[in-house]
């Protein structure tokens, strides 16, 4: 690796504060006779080198075109979608959902965050990167939907009431890592009635992530703009129960894979061929009262049903561990 960038470093053994490898976690793990062999740190619109000629023949992009030192992901993503100021707030609808809050410093609301480096210097990121998120929609619709027309199911999930008939969905298909750690924590409904009705429990789930979100942000100025990027966010519906549910404008725009449009920017400021950066169309959904009013009532009881299930979910692992022992051969 001839170099690293600092919003990949800062999950490992950077020192956010003056951006270079931490002497002080090297210490710790006995790391530090290795230093010299760690790499040089760039900045993510730094110039990282030129293709190869080998890479160039595989992609059939012209040798030596520039290459941009590049960011993480979820950094690339909050530039893409203009969550760049203290305060911004954004959330990836992806494989894990992910809301981010950009600060100044690592200002600690919830144990449960992590900070990276943000593109944009001086400032980082705190994030709450939930261990599923769109998978929730997928097991939906394989197994409750039995549908994979997004369109009907917008549709049904549009037509039941907030609050899905008071049926929740804790949506922690693999465990969870955030706004809470349990890796014993499981997905589920609560509240089933014999009334419930299949579009009440598709509903639920999308709600049920939506409180996630809401969950992340406790501690949090209440208000503002929301921003929203992510496959999940090309459903209307989806982010109108987002915007009811956290109270918070939802910004979204025509392109969700906005962490594309973030690598393009970085790309090409590492040229100067860029400015500033060009303005990007967005639609805003505004939180109605009354649905808010009602997800406001039912999110402590949300946030009552994961505290509670604690440990049921231990209790589960725990039993479950020496049946699998016995299955094994």
């Amino acid at each position: 690796m001839a170099a690293l960038e600092l919003t990949d470093a800062s999950s490992s053994l950077l020192n956010q504060q003056t951006g270079s490898w931490s002497s002080v976690v090297m210490n710790e793990m006995g790391l530090n006779e290795l230093l010299p062999l760690f790499p040089p740190l760039l900045a993510p619109d730094a110039p990282a080198g030129t293709l190869s000629d080998a890479v160039a023949a595989l992609t059939g992009l012209p040798a030596a075109t520039p290459v941009a030192a590049g960011a993480l992901d979820v950094c690339s993503a909050a530039l893409g979608c203009g969550a760049v100021n203290e305060g911004d707030i954004y959330t990836i609808l992806g494989t894990t959902c992910c809301t981010g809050i950009v600060c100044r410093g690592p200002q600690t609301v919830n144990e449960a965050t992590r900070f990276v480096t943000h593109t944009e210097a001086g400032q980082v990121i705190s994030l709450f990167p939930m261990q599923a998120g769109t998978p929730n929609i997928d097991w939906l619709q394989q197994h409750i939907s039995l549908d994979a027309d997004l369109g009907r199911l917008e549709q049904a999930i549009a037509a039941v009431e907030p609050g899905s008939g008071g049926v929740f969905w804790q949506p922690y298909l693999n465990g969870e890592r955030a706004p809470f750690y349990s890796p014993d924590a499981r997905a589920g409904f609560f509240g089933i009635s014999p009334h419930t009705t299949r579009a009440e429990l598709q509903r639920a789930v999308f709600e049920g992530l939506a409180f996630a979100i809401v969950d992340a942000l406790q501690g949090y100025p209440q208000g503002g703009e929301l921003y929203l990027t992510g496959g999940g966010a090309a459903s209307a519906t989806w982010l109108q129960i987002i915007a009811d549910c956290t109270g918070r404008t939802v910004v979204s725009s025509a392109f969700n894979e906005l962490s594309a449009r973030g690598a393009a920017i970085l790309a090409a400021r590492s040229v100067a061929a860029l400015a500033e950066t060009p303005p990007l169309a967005q639609t805003r959904y505004q939180p109605r009262p009354q649905a808010h009013a009602r997800y406001a009532a039912l999110y402590p009881v949300y946030r009552l049903l994961r505290e509670q299930m604690l440990p049921v979910w231990q209790a589960r692992q725990a039993a479950l561990q020496p049946l699998s022992q016995d299955l094994q051969p």
